[in-house]
């Protein structure tokens, strides 16, 4: 019943906090900020851990979150869109696993060579796909062109689609609306480009990919079976 009326311990009334009132700083005793020159070993003690990475993934997410904080802003001041907190929560979300996901890839090889745009080899069309993506709607336009080995259009479509929550969703998307668009006009043989290179890189993946696009990347790698042979090429 004491925890019930709320006898824990808390900083502050709980919701709210002020920095410069408040018993807030680690210590043996309660210590306040005395002045405006910080109390430095007391600070160190915020957020660590016995795990030195985990002090790192936790400092790399209030980055991150400061930094949407930031941006959001600047998208009310600037442009007049507001942002609800849980586009910022699913965004901060989505971007950090994404991260997570790149930082263990980034151990493997990469190609000493960028990829540039070009021509399809003989009787294989080229399938070019972008998005455009709002996050303040949680709006994005997939972008598909098809091209034959001469660069000459034989297609090209767009599509809306609402409710998608990052970057990389939208990203993978395109790349399913332009294999779903090529596969409706009838070529068997495609190559895709893309300039998102972390979802080539899950599509052409043979493990399981298990982030938070994997729906996609699995709807990508199935619509790929249609064809009598697909290739993906990041593009930068």
């Amino acid at each position: 019943r004491l925890l019930e009326k709320g006898l824990r311990w808390k900083a502050g009334s709980g919701r709210r906090i002020s920095i410069w009132h408040e018993c807030w700083l680690p210590g043996p005793v309660p210590q306040r900020i005395q002045s405006t020159q910080l109390m430095k070993p007391c600070l160190l003690k915020v957020f660590l851990s016995t795990f030195p990475q985990d002090d790192c993934v936790v400092w790399g997410e209030i980055a991150i979150t400061l930094w949407a904080i930031w941006y959001a802003q600047n998208k009310l001041v600037h442009e007049d869109k507001k942002q609800g907190v849980g586009e910022l929560v699913v965004f901060i979300r989505g971007y950090c696993a994404e991260l997570a996901i790149l930082a263990t890839r980034s151990l493997r090889s990469i190609p000493s060579t960028i990829v540039h745009w070009s021509l399809s080899p003989v009787n294989v069309v080229k399938v070019n796909v972008d998005d455009g993506f709002i996050l303040a709607h949680r709006k994005v336009c997939s972008e598909v062109i098809i091209r034959d080995e001469y660069g000459q259009i034989l297609g090209a479509c767009s599509w809306l689609t609402n409710q998608v929550s990052t970057v990389f969703a939208a990203e993978a998307l395109a790349v399913v609306c332009g294999l779903r668009f090529a596969y409706d006009m009838g070529f068997l043989l495609v190559m895709l480009d893309g300039d998102s290179k972390s979802v080539i890189d899950k599509i052409n993946d043979s493990l399981e990919d298990l982030s938070k696009i994997s729906a996609l990347i699995w709807e990508a790698k199935e619509v790929s079976k249609f064809f009598r042979d697909s290739r993906f090429r990041y593009i930068a």
